[in-house]
């Protein structure tokens, strides 16, 4: 990647080539999640109430070179955090198979 400006390229032209992502990456990055999204859904033994886009592609503002997507999971069925804080260790594992 280049971070040098081309001369005569508009300032759009040199954030799109610099900064952004590509033009398919929030596509590709929403079809992940989607399918992601649907297996937490069906996997077995669990309670999804919510999932959610957070950080910079929640917010629109990713860059190149740090695009990934976070994403914030409601799990339901657990009487408090401390419930669910001792679970995350099976959580984690579940959702890793």
């Amino acid at each position: 990647m280049s971070w040098d400006y081309k001369r005569g390229e508009s300032l759009e032209k040199f954030i799109d080539r610099t900064i952004r992502p590509p033009t398919d990456f929030e596509d590709r990055v929403n079809h992940t999640i989607d399918q992601l999204v649907g297996y937490l859904h069906w996997m077995p033994g669990y309670s999804i109430q919510d999932v959610v886009k957070s950080g910079s592609l929640g917010k629109g503002t990713s860059i190149l070179s740090d695009a990934d997507a976070d994403l914030v999971v409601f799990f339901s069925g657990y009487g408090n955090i401390f419930s669910l804080i001792g679970h995350k260790p099976n959580i984690i594992r579940d959702v890793r198979k």
